[in-house]
């Protein structure tokens, strides 16, 4: 399965700082907004932030809506959250951690693109 590029950095995030499936890891979010560049250099600083915070979000309710994940969000407003791998998170995560099996899934996703 081939995700779309924030979903797939922040699995394969989770599948090296977790390392396990169903073992669960406390993450602070505002760890993984580097990687998470804003498409517009012009923007203040704050609304890069907010960006950058609500692609990670996004990305993380894409991840637990295909079961790829499992999220427990704290309900006061930290940036704390609380993430477990499924055996399928797991097992992609580890596909994308690799470079020849992520290029093979973009391959098998793509093979028949053009034709």
């Amino acid at each position: 399965m081939w995700l779309p590029k924030d979903e797939r950095k922040l699995l394969r995030a989770y599948f090296v700082k977790i390392g396990e499936p169903d073992m669960q890891h406390i993450f602070v979010l505002t760890d993984f907004l580097p990687p998470f560049k804003p498409t517009k250099p012009h923007d203040p600083a704050f609304k890069k932030f907010d960006k950058a915070w609500n692609r990670i979000r996004i990305a993380n309710n894409a991840l637990a809506s295909r079961k790829l994940i499992i999220c427990k969000e704290e309900e006061d407003l930290t940036d704390e959250i609380g993430v477990l791998l499924t055996i399928s998170g797991y097992d992609l995560g580890r596909k994308y951690n690799f470079w020849l099996t992520r290029t093979g899934l973009w391959f098998a996703e793509y093979k028949d693109h053009w034709f």
